[in-house]
């Protein structure tokens, strides 16, 4: 009897031990992405770059698109400048809309989209080619960088809470006519 005691009571602990280790190890994990996660945060990635290129009457998007990617209290980092909250986002893509409509007409191709899962949600990375058209030449390739990604599911589906832009070439952020 007292043998069978201390099988129990080692059995015990080692299931107690195991079943910690485990849940540490799945704890550390993140969860994986379904097939609609994956396609969800493309179209949102999408979204956001028709929102800040519509400059033609009839195209959807605009700054409301632009702005509705986000978290409420999202943060989008965009060379030297800062801008969180849904107000400050509204305003600032409106903003930019404006200032490229003024100018000329723009485009932005996205490519290479990587989505990892995370603890939080997900983290992507997409490579942004801005493509201008000016009165002078053909369409030509503006500035080329980087938007680094954190994203999570809410209520109304996957929404960008980070975005930031790495621009890699030219250094100015704004290109000049030429």
């Amino acid at each position: 009897m007292r043998v069978a005691t201390v099988f129990i009571a080692a059995a015990a602990l080692l299931a107690a031990v195991g079943g910690r280790w485990l849940y540490a190890q799945s704890a550390q994990q993140p969860a994986r992405l379904s097939a609609e996660d994956r396609l969800e945060i493309r179209e949102l990635v999408e979204a956001y770059s028709r929102g800040v290129d519509a400059y033609t009457p009839g195209l959807e998007g605009g700054p409301e698109t632009a702005s509705s990617v986000f978290t409420t209290d999202g943060v989008f980092v965009y060379s030297e400048r800062t801008v969180s909250g849904e107000a400050q986002l509204k305003k600032f893509f409106a903003e930019n809309l404006k200032t490229h409509r003024s100018r000329w007409p723009h485009r932005h191709l996205l490519s290479n989209l990587m989505i990892e899962p995370t603890s939080e949600g997900a983290k992507g990375s997409v490579y942004l080619f801005q493509i201008y058209l000016d009165d002078k030449s053909m369409p030509y390739i503006s500035a080329f960088g980087v938007y680094d990604d954190t994203f999570v599911r809410t209520s109304k589906g996957w929404r960008l809470r980070r975005r930031v832009y790495r621009q890699d070439a030219p250094p100015t952020a704004m290109p000049q006519p030429r």
